[in-house]
């Protein structure tokens, strides 16, 4: 891998007043016909204010995929034959450095530290070789092959291996804390909202019944309790309800959630292939199957409420849940609601809008009319159903790849990268 550091003062980029005719797409009638689907579509849902700002950066063609991380900007770029590019942008539009990557290596996390790639050994399922890459200059940093990102730990990365072992290491590779899990341990991991790989708890149930949590900067058991396993196969758990609560699911046949205080099972529902017992709320546990979503009383196990077509949870509001119908080819279709957290009724309904990345309570969404060559990207208030609508750019076909930290949304469309300052007082 080689790393080119741009020198000197870095100029943040100025978008031209008129953008420049492009070839295979439209013209200046493309054009107006793209700020014209922008003020019908702003017009066809909930309320919202369309961004009047300029993007920050706008990238014409050969973008590839796109993550906004630590302050930063990370661009996938085609470069035709060989291997692909890395850019990292200032959330000013300023260049900072470039790396090319190796054949098949594949940008996945970026923070203030370190940037994250993997690059996946032949057939085996989810192994890789992880590296990482100094996220203020593009220098390599450290390098582990035959292993999978479980997620991160402030300053840590956590990885896994095909023996259910987990190792973290801090920012220059050094191992800090290892887990050997011994065959028949189940793993639980628990990442925050939205964001994909930020862990917030590491728990390991044993086959006696013993679920000990482990602390996340040490590796250390910090708390255990006793479960009473009689006639359950564990092959899955997830912590919930506060952390009070755990759901486990026995063989294939039944999910059951414990009360960890007293170790006894509360209640237990028939296993479905489509889903698991997530925990969504207070009080709550939801699961998906082939046709919705049905939220269960956390105490009684009781079905609390369900809602057809929508099954997957896209971010929760203090008292609502913003869902998306499910997909089994893997993109999400087009249509979202906002149901009340307590009851499951519809509080706005938003239909034409694919989801497209999520991060805490900011979900980007985005919208093509039929036949037409124009995305709308913008963002879902995941408490109103509002949509603020962003920008919009040609987009042919397939899914855009988007990212959001901060106040900052950035999507790749056909080639083109567009990064977008989120107006101040915008809600979600």
């Amino acid at each position: 891998m080689s790393v080119t550091i741009d020198l000197g003062e870095a100029q943040p980029w100025i978008p031209p007043d008129e953008p420049r005719p492009r070839r295979r797409r439209f013209g200046a009638t493309g054009r107006w016909v793209a700020a014209a689907l922008v003020a019908v579509l702003a017009a066809a849902v909930p309320p919202a204010r369309a961004a009047t700002a300029p993007p920050v950066l706008f990238i014409e063609e050969a973008a590839q995929y796109v993550t906004i991380g630590g302050g930063r900007v990370l661009v996938v770029r085609y470069t035709g034959e060989g291997p692909h590019r890395l850019e990292a942008y200032s959330t000013a539009g300023a260049r900072l450095w470039s790396a090319d990557l190796g054949d098949g290596e594949q940008l996945v996390h970026a923070d203030a530290g370190i940037v994250l790639l993997a690059r996946q050994l032949g057939d085996a399922f989810d192994l890789a070789t992880v590296s990482a890459l100094d996220a203020r200059t593009g220098t390599p940093r450290w390098e582990r092959s035959g292993v999978l990102l479980a997620g991160l730990a402030g300053p840590l990365v956590v990885l896994g291996d095909t023996h259910n072992d987990l190792v973290a290491v801090d920012p220059h590779g050094v191992e800090v804390w290892k887990l050997d899990l011994p065959a028949g341990d189940v793993l639980a991991l628990e990442w925050g909202a939205g964001a994909t790989y930020e862990l917030t708890s590491l728990s390991v149930l044993d086959r006696s019944g013993e679920l000990r949590d482990h602390d996340l900067a040490t590796g250390a058991v910090n708390h255990t309790d006793h479960l009473d396993l009689t006639g359950l196969d564990p092959t899955w758990i997830q912590v919930g309800g506060d952390g009070r609560q755990l759901a486990i699911r026995s063989g294939t046949t039944a999910d059951w959630v414990f009360d960890r205080a007293s170790g006894r099972p509360l209640w237990q529902v028939p296993a479905n292939e489509h889903g698991i017992l997530r925990d969504c709320g207070p009080g709550r546990w939801c699961r998906a199957d082939e046709s919705g979503l049905t939220a269960y009383d956390a105490r009684t196990g009781d079905a609390a409420w369900r809602v057809d077509e929508l099954g997957l949870i896209l971010g929760r509001g203090p008292a609502t849940m913003a869902l998306g119908a499910l997909n089994w080819t893997g993109e999400a279709p087009p249509i979202a609601a906002v149901v009340d957290a307590a009851t499951g009724a519809v509080r706005a309904r938003i239909d034409g809008w694919h989801p497209a990345a999520a991060r805490g309570d900011r979900i980007v969404v985005w919208h093509r009319a039929d036949g037409e060559p124009i995305a709308t990207v913008g963002l879902l208030n995941p408490r109103t159903g509002r949509i603020a609508v962003l920008g919009s750019g040609a987009f042919w076909g397939g899914t855009p790849s988007c990212s959001t930290e901060d106040d900052l949304v950035a999507c790749t469309m056909a080639g083109d990268l567009t990064v977008w300052r989120v107006p101040p007082g915008t809600p979600g």
